[in-house]
């Protein structure tokens, strides 16, 4: 279905932007398993079109003119679990453990009926979870590509100098990701206003480390590639040469 190092950008995308829920279906336990992508981040719905294209469904809303298509990945049949979870749950960061004790229960009622307290108690023990099955000491380049992807940005600002970063944020209870981020790639970990931040200089103080991270990004990025492939380029030109001022963020 996919190979090994999709499977590692997945684990690291749906870490960011993954949701997978218990359902209380007719009295028994179900899954449920959705990402949503924006068109205006995945061109023309190329990614969530390919993804549901290997397995699960997709389901496509407009909503205002003014907003872009959100397409939303779906899967919700046990046999399909079976062949996509236990693929990403062992390289994701975040909901590793969650996500696993979710599928474990899945398998192990699977034909028993729950009262609503039950249901509720499975839950909030779900919800008690996070970080990795297994301890992690420096994330696969794959997982930091999708993790960025999803909640993360690349940034180029120009004023007297350029500046560049790359960074992300989480909710400070989901923090192992960035803290992984922070742990192998150094950086600034803050609070600011209710979340985490990550921030990582990509500027010409840290060329050599700017250019190997970057071109690692760029060979495993399926929503960014294009932002990170402008970075790139800045390195092949003067860096002191005036530009158009502004910030690009993405």
């Amino acid at each position: 279905m996919f190979g090994e190092t999709e499977s590692k950008y997945l684990a690291g995308l749906l870490d960011a932007d993954g949701s997978l829920s218990f359902v209380h279906n007719n009295g028994y336990l179900s899954l449920m398993f959705s990402c949503s992508m924006s068109e205006s981040i995945d061109r023309n719905g190329e990614l969530a079109k390919y993804l549901s294209s290997k397995v699960g469904k997709l389901h496509t809303r407009k909503r205002e003119d003014t907003w872009a298509v959100q397409n939303e990945w779906i899967i919700y049949s046990r046999k399909e679990h079976e062949l996509f979870l236990p693929h990403v749950i062992k390289h994701m960061v975040v909901k590793g453990n969650k996500w696993n004790f979710m599928l474990e229960k899945f398998r192990e009622l699977k034909a028993t009926k729950l009262t609503e307290s039950e249901f509720n108690s499975l839950r909030e023990t779900a919800d008690s979870l996070h970080g990795p099955v297994k301890h992690k000491n420096h994330p696969t380049w794959a997982w930091v590509a999708g993790y960025i992807d999803g909640d993360g940005w690349y940034l180029k600002r120009v004023r007297k100098n350029v500046e560049m970063h790359v960074g992300a944020v989480s909710h400070p209870a989901q923090q192992e990701g960035l803290q992984l981020l922070h742990k192998a790639f150094g950086g600034t970990l803050k609070n600011d206003r209710g979340h985490i931040r990550w921030i990582r200089n990509l500027g010409p103080r840290d060329k050599k480390f700017a250019l190997d991270f970057l071109n690692k990004m760029v060979q495993h990025s399926r929503l960014k590639k294009w932002k990170i492939e402008q970075l790139i380029s800045t390195y092949s030109q003067r860096l002191n040469v005036q530009t158009p001022k502004g910030d690009a963020i993405v």
